[in-house]
């Protein structure tokens, strides 16, 4: 989203860094499990896929 080659977008890096600290911040209040017992292993197509669509449940940790 943010184009490419000369014309990029100068706030780029620092969006995703927002975003990545944002959600490590929303995330940590919370417990991430996967919630089917099968295992989920790439698949290798044009590009890597997951053999299934992983399911997660997500549960609010006692610290939060």
């Amino acid at each position: 989203p943010f184009g490419a080659g000369r014309r990029t977008c100068l706030g780029a890096g620092y969006a995703l860094s927002e975003a990545t600290i944002g959600l490590a911040t929303l995330l940590s209040t919370f417990a991430v499990v996967l919630d089917d017992p099968r295992p989920v292993t790439p698949v290798a197509i044009v590009s890597t896929t997951p053999s299934l669509e992983p399911f997660f449940r997500l549960t609010r940790t006692a610290n939060a």
